[in-house]
């Protein structure tokens, strides 16, 4: 008990961690320390229940693959076109394969599985009410945007894995409270899933509840296909009663006139065609993890892009999970992602087929889940994100027990040592990319602060740039803090410094936006006002802070102003 109450703590630790913006911590420090949290969160939880019985050879049903793919993602930190980009990506596959391995070592029944069921569910149906609470009384309050495992207000294609969660706990209790409990829970994602406002998401869930319904009416089970419409008609009416009592009150604008320039599909075909050229770029092995948001603004015409209002560029992601791959981690990725799934179906559905039991009901419940969040993830997806990984890693674990139930083997020996020593190498491995990260993150957080002395700063940027070797943001900063001191005292040295620094970043290979606006303001310095103007439009083709863009160009006409008025 002691370890599922502490899974809770760090759980809502991390939500109050990264759901919130506004932290006194850098957010890349803060994303990799509750990564951990969370995957000691389950360990905790798991390993008290852990039973000590004959342990069997699983059938991996796309668990090696699913390892490869994460390893292959990791390992894109060293080949991206912005390692700093990847470098939360790194970590975040390093959990992944962790997750997947204790996973492995700890879920060994179907009581386990179902108790992990009952935690994931409870987790979602709980933020839901909560979140429902704080958006109606507290609205400045951002503690429930974010969870671990569930993100009820803006991704909701992951509410598909809680919602036939719960569908499974309602189809294989014999329980009657605990039956209830479950139908409740199951209602209210439903009408949670209504606030997500994702089309894709509501879509995916409808189809496959319509899936499960005719499989249960093809058994034979009218009862419960009976329950779980009910279930269906009480969450949408729910969420409809709710949204007229906590909803914002604004107009819905579901059928207002819009043109195609300023509609979500034209902007998601931008980004499939960015995502595609990004592709033909690196076929194989892909840009890196979290490149996209970069590369992007390079990939379409200037016209089109200076047509399109800033805040859309740089878009977070591709909006397919299959686009995003290919962009980020090529054909290799692509093809370990799809047969990763394809094993983990093919595994799945001869127990749906060859059982009558709990077994054949949890198998469905997770082959439909998994079914309804690849179909959502063909137009839409957040993917730079935990929240893919801890799901479908935890679908996959718990797809283990179910097959290993209907397909007992004996213990490997051989594959068990090495499932032992590879977990320790991962969680060796992302200790120390922690500590690294901590450290670079210290430092390069500590050199911008405007107490620390100008000979500190260099120095901390130094030392930045040792930790990460691949990493560029140290050298611009350092380029961006010898352009200010050539800014007040007009030393050539100093240009000739941020220039040296520059060209020692990878600006060569990939635009970098941040060497861009520094040339610029190197040129704003020397006068230069249309070379400046020039680099500044760059850097607003980019689509970072264009905010940026209007103080360089009110700076510019207020130093032209007064250079006339003392030159008339």
């Amino acid at each position: 008990m002691s370890g599922f109450i502490f899974s809770l703590f760090l759980i809502a630790l991390h939500t109050i961690g990264v759901g919130s913006i506004h932290v006194p911590f850098d957010q890349l420090e803060i994303t990799c320390l509750f990564l951990f949290l969370a995957l000691s969160c389950l360990l905790f939880c798991l390993l008290e229940q852990k039973q000590k019985k004959e342990e069997i050879l699983p059938d991996f049903a796309g668990s090696i693959w699913l390892a490869l793919f994460f390893f292959w993602g990791m390992i894109g930190f060293f080949y991206s076109v912005r390692p700093e980009m990847s470098l939360q990506f790194f970590l975040k596959y390093i959990t992944g394969i962790a997750l997947l391995l204790f996973l492995h070592r700890t879920l060994k029944t179907l009581e386990q599985v179902r108790r992990l069921f009952w935690l994931l569910t409870s987790i979602a149906a709980l933020q839901g009410v909560l979140s429902w609470i704080f958006q109606a009384y507290f609205p400045m309050v951002n503690v429930t945007i974010n969870f671990v495992f569930i993100n009820s207000n803006f991704r909701g294609g992951y509410l598909l894995f809680p919602l036939f969660m719960a569908a499974t706990l309602l189809l294989t209790e014999k329980d009657k409270t605990r039956k209830i409990t479950a139908w409740i829970m199951f209602v209210l994602i439903w009408a949670q899933l209504g606030f997500t406002n994702s089309r894709g998401a509501n879509i995916a869930a409808g189809v496959a509840m319509f899936l499960l319904v005719w499989a249960l009416i093809k058994n034979e089970n009218k009862k419960n296909a009976g329950i779980l419409a009910l279930g269906f008609g009480a969450g949408r009416l729910l969420f409809h009663l709710l949204f007229i009592n906590f909803g914002s009150g604004q107009e819905d604008s579901s059928f207002a006139e819009v043109s195609a320039a300023t509609s979500s599909f034209f902007f998601r075909q931008l980004f499939w065609d960015g995502a595609l050229k990004i592709f033909s770029d690196y076929p194989f092995i892909g840009s890196g993890p979290w490149t996209f948001s970069l590369l992007f603004p390079y990939k379409i015409d200037f016209p089109l892009s200076s047509a399109i209002p800033p805040i859309v560029l740089p878009p977070p992601h591709a909006h397919s999970i299959y686009l995003q791959t290919l962009a980020g981690m090529g054909l290799i990725g692509l093809c370990l992602f799809l047969t990763a799934f394809f094993k983990f179906f093919k595994g799945l559905f001869p127990v749906y087929l060859k059982n009558q039991g709990p077994e054949a009901v949890f198998a469905l419940g997770l082959m439909i889940g998994m079914a309804g969040f690849l179909t959502h993830g063909l137009v839409e997806t957040i993917w730079p994100s935990p929240y893919f990984i801890f799901t479908v890693t935890i679908c996959f674990g718990a797809a283990q027990v179910i097959i290993t139930k209907g397909f007992p083997q004996k213990a490997n020996k051989d594959l068990k040592k090495t499932w032992t020593v590879f977990s320790i190498a991962i969680v060796l491995v992302g200790t120390g990319t922690l500590w690294t990260t901590f450290n670079y993150s210290q430092k390069f957080v500590a050199a911008r602060s405007p107490e620390i002395p100008m000979e500190e700063k260099f120095q901390m940027t130094e030392e930045a740039g040792e930790l990460c070797p691949f990493c560029d943001r140290p050298l611009t900063f350092r380029a961006y803090l010898y352009t200010h001191l050539y800014e007040k005292t007009h030393d050539p040295v100093f240009r000739d410094k941020a220039i040296h620094t520059l060209q020692q970043t990878r600006e060569g290979v990939v635009p970098l936006p941040e060497s861009i606006l520094i040339r610029g303001m190197l040129f704003e310095v020397e006068r230069d006002y249309v070379r400046a103007m020039n680099e500044y439009l760059r850097y607003y083709q980019v689509g970072n802070q264009p905010h940026l863009l209007r103080k360089a160009f009110d700076r510019i006409r207020m130093k032209k102003q007064k250079e006339a008025s003392l030159n008339p």
